[in-house]
C-alpha cells in the first residue's frame, strides 16, 4: 500500500517520447526543491509532500516536471551552476550562506537559460526555413510575383522574451561584487552597469582584474540592456525595428535582422543587421562574463590557501557530457609529494 512517508524511486522519462535512454547525470537541491540534470534536460521532482503540505490528500502521489530541453551537456548550464555549485563547496561557507549562494547561482542561470532557449529556436528554424525561401524565389524567378517566405511566428515576443531575461542575468552578475565585495547593490541601481564599474575601479582598483574585464566588456553590456529597455520603453532616439524573413532587391532575402537606434543614451544606431547572429554573440558573451568576474572572485577567496587552487582543466579531459572547465584542486606543490 503506498505510504508517501516511504522511501522512494522515480523513473524519470519524457512525457512526450516512450523511451528515453538519458541518465541523470547529477542532480541539485535549491531552495528546498530537488532537480535532477541529464545530458540533455532538467526535472524538477515535485514530492508529494510539496504538492500536498497540509496532508488533506495522503494519496497524492509524487512527481516530476521537465523545465528545460537543456543539460549537462550544454556549456550554458555546465559552466554555471554545475561548474560553480562544485567549486563552491571548497569556499568553507556556512550552511545557510553556502545555500544563499547556490539559489543566486540557480537563478541567475535560469535567466540565462530562458534566453539561450530562444536563441537556439530562432537559430533552428532560420536554418530550417532557409532552404524553403531558396526553393520558393528558384521556382518563381522566371514568374512576376515571389510568393510569402514562411514566417518565424512571433519574432517581436521572441526577442523581447531574451532581452528581458539577458537584461535579468547581467543584473545577476553584477549582484556577485555584492556577495564577494560588499558593493552596495539594491533594485534601484541593478541595472547601473556604469556605476558598477565606477564602484570597482574606485575599491578595488583601475588595474583590478574585475575592473579591466567590466572596462573591456561595458559597452555590449549596455547595449543588451538598452535595447531591452528600447523595446519595452520606444521613444525618440531608444527605437527597436524587428524585421522577419523578407524579400531583398535583386530577388534574394534575408533572415530575421533589427535595426535599432540608441542615439538617446548610447550614440549607436545601425540599420537592419542579422538578429541572429547578434543575439548569439550576446549569448556567448553573457556565459564567458559570468563564468570570468565569478573565477576571479572565488579565486581571491581561495588566494590565502595554502592547500587549495583554482585550476583549468585541459581540453583534453573536458567531458563533453558536462563540459566544466574549471575546478579546485591541490596545489601543484603539493601533487608533487
Amino acid at each position: 500500500m503506498f505510504n508517501r512517508n516511504d522511501a522512494f524511486s522515480i523513473e524519470i522519462k519524457s512525457p512526450i517520447t516512450i523511451e528515453e535512454v538519458d541518465p541523470i547525470n547529477s542532480t541539485i537541491v535549491v531552495d528546498d526543491e530537488l532537480y535532477a540534470i541529464k545530458e540533455n534536460s532538467i526535472y524538477r521532482i515535485m514530492t508529494a509532500e510539496t504538492i500536498d503540505p497540509e496532508y488533506k490528500h495522503p494519496d497524492t502521489k509524487h512527481t516530476y516536471e521537465k523545465i528545460f530541453d537543456i543539460g549537462s551537456s550544454s556549456p550554458y548550464l555546465a559552466r554555471i551552476t554545475i561548474q560553480f555549485d562544485e567549486i563552491i563547496k571548497f569556499l568553507s561557507l556556512p550552511k545557510e550562506e553556502h545555500e544563499n549562494l547556490l539559489s543566486y547561482l540557480w537563478q541567475a542561470n535560469r535567466y540565462l537559460l530562458n534566453a539561450f532557449v530562444i536563441d537556439t529556436f530562432l537559430v533552428k528554424e532560420t536554418t530550417k526555413l532557409m532552404p524553403i525561401c531558396d526553393t520558393i524565389v528558384e521556382e518563381n524567378k522566371s514568374k512576376s510575383c515571389i510568393p510569402a517566405f514562411p514566417q518565424i511566428p512571433d519574432l517581436e515576443g521572441k526577442v523581447r522574451i531574451y532581452l528581458n531575461n539577458a537584461k535579468l542575468f547581467l543584473i545577476e552578475s553584477f549582484r556577485l561584487l555584492n556577495i564577494f565585495y560588499k558593493m552596495p547593490f539594491g533594485s534601484k541601481n541593478g541595472a547601473h552597469f556604469t556605476s558598477h564599474l565606477g564602484w570597482v575601479e574606485k575599491n578595488l582598483g583601475k588595474e583590478h582584474q574585475i575592473a579591466k574585464m567590466i572596462s573591456r566588456d561595458l559597452e555590449w553590456i549596455r547595449l543588451i540592456s538598452e535595447c531591452r529597455n528600447a523595446l519595452e520603453h520606444p521613444g525618440e532616439g531608444q527605437e527597436i525595428k524587428l524585421r522577419n524573413i523578407t524579400l531583398l532587391p535583386g530577388n534574394k532575402f534575408s533572415g530575421p535582422a533589427w535595426s535599432y537606434d540608441l542615439t538617446k543614451k548610447l550614440k549607436i544606431k545601425y540599420d537592419f543587421v542579422d538578429l541572429i547572429n547578434d543575439l548569439s554573440i550576446f549569448s556567448h558573451n553573457m556565459l564567458h562574463f559570468f563564468e570570468e568576474m565569478f573565477l576571479f572572485s572565488v579565486n581571491e577567496k581561495l588566494a590565502d590557501s595554502k592547500i587549495l587552487v583554482l585550476a583549468e582543466i585541459p581540453d583534453k579531459d573536458i567531458n563533453f557530457k558536462c563540459p566544466i572547465k574549471y575546478k579546485v584542486t591541490l596545489r601543484q606543490e603539493l601533487l608533487k609529494k
